[in-house]
């Protein structure tokens, strides 16, 4: 049994003898054969739905955006958001914002989160409230003037960008990307 097979197994026994939230979704989502856990498509197709579920959506968020923004299973995602309605679509993006917030300065927990973002404006899966798109190009353009890591510049650039021409809300002032020029060698 692989190693999925095997937390699948004793999670399937912990929803068994344990009061857990959701129980129906969770059984739904662990109610699969072992071969379906070990490949990262089917399994984040089996695990995605859970995020409708307030109790688990904001502690899956960081694992699967640093999933999701490295590999092809942001299909599951963006499958998953297509489908549902706009409340869950906002509820995600605020999750989403929340947890930028929180970690601003930590590129390692941020640049995933904010090419999820990215990954879902190019497939136009948008909040219903605009206001949440505003305050997640503000908090990816914080401190850009400052900052070192290109991964981290290259998606608050796009997104930036994205928001400003794609979506009809009005982001923030605009970020001072002219003052990048002293950390990058080079012309643009």
């Amino acid at each position: 049994m692989s190693v999925h097979g095997t937390a699948c197994a004793v999670l399937r026994d912990v929803i068994c003898h344990h009061s857990v939230p959701a129980r129906d979704a969770v059984q739904r989502a662990l109610d699969a054969p072992e071969a379906t856990f070990r490949d990262a498509r089917t399994a984040f197709a089996r695990v995605i739905p859970l995020l409708a579920e307030d109790a688990y959506r904001a502690a899956m968020l960081p694992t699967l955006t640093r999933t999701i923004a490295s590999r092809s299973e942001s299909a599951a995602l963006v499958d998953w958001l297509s489908d549902a309605e706009d409340a869950m679509v906002n509820a995600v993006y605020a999750d989403l914002l929340a947890l930028a917030q929180r970690h601003v300065r930590d590129n390692r927990v941020i640049v995933p989160v904010l090419q999820t973002v990215q990954h879902l404006l190019e497939w136009d899966i948008l909040p219903e409230n605009e206001t949440i798109l505003e305050r997640l190009v503000h908090v990816a353009t914080a401190y850009v003037a400052t900052l070192k890591s290109v991964p981290r510049l290259t998606v608050s650039m796009h997104m930036y960008v994205y928001v400003s021409y794609a979506v009809p809300c009005k982001p923030c002032a605009p970020p001072v990307f002219g003052l990048v020029h002293s950390r990058v060698s080079g012309p643009f």
